[in-house]
């Protein structure tokens, strides 16, 4: 989920290059939609959306399926504290962005343990 159509065309060609199913969202609304209907093995969410923030998808997410892994991207610096509190909520990892195609796809692939058959959103 991303509100930059760029980034999501981005993010969605990266990882369907690996082999990997994604599915794109513009907005938080339209993930917790997909969340009542379908299984994702990893959610990708951008924290700062126009109608309801990454934090508030992840939420929901982990209501729905407390085991759902979730990475974040932001343009926002964290601090190592404040990332070690998030993975403390279930936060699989933080990326900030803009970030490197191959660190994005070497994340993906430890977070699953290189399931080639995983849906994204």
């Amino acid at each position: 989920m991303d509100n930059e159509h760029d980034m999501l065309e981005s993010i969605k060609a990266i990882l369907e290059k690996e082999g990997y199913k994604v599915s794109c969202f513009d907005t938080g609304q339209k993930v917790i939609r997909a969340l009542k209907t379908k299984k994702f093995d990893l959610l990708i969410l951008d924290i700062m959306m126009p109608d309801l923030s990454g934090w508030d998808v992840f939420s929901h997410a982990r209501k729905i399926n407390d085991k759902q892994k979730v990475i974040f991207v932001s343009v926002l610096e964290i601090s190592p504290e404040r990332k070690r509190e998030l993975e403390s909520y279930g936060l699989a990892e933080y990326i900030t962005k803009p970030f490197d195609r191959e660190m994005l796809v070497n994340r993906v692939k430890i977070i699953l343990m290189a399931d080639d058959k995983s849906n994204y959103v």
